[in-house]
């Protein structure tokens, strides 16, 4: 049986938004989904556990999530070019960010000296 879960996810960047639709997408028996930043929700429609959605979210990707209802399916609307509503979203957040740190205190001009 369809049905449509309504998910509280936070979105506060185009790759967290990516990161979640992508983790959702994931699932056998998703019909749609849509991320809205604005109101920090996930919607996914179809045959899937919800509950497998919120902790996969969680190990996979360490994204805080709860589940906000779960009814009968509903349609989301596509949205067309011209209704398309630009989200204020920034590229990455700080919690996307990837650092490396290297120590290169004590370390020779050959790395890869045996002795």
């Amino acid at each position: 049986m369809k049905k449509s879960t309504v998910i509280n996810v936070d979105i506060c960047c185009c790759k967290c938004k990516q990161k979640v639709m992508m983790t959702a997408a994931k699932f056998q028996g998703v019909d749609s989904i849509e991320a809205d930043g604005s109101k920090n929700t996930l919607t996914v429609v179809g045959e899937v556990d919800p509950v497998k959605i919120i902790n996969k979210m969680r190990k996979c990707k360490n994204i805080e999530a709860e589940i906000i209802s779960v009814g009968p399916a509903i349609k989301i609307k596509e949205k067309k070019k011209e209704d398309k509503v630009e989200e204020n979203l920034p590229k990455c957040c700080p919690n996307c960010y990837v650092w490396h740190v290297y120590d290169t205190e004590g370390i020779d001009s050959n790395p890869c000296s045996i002795m």
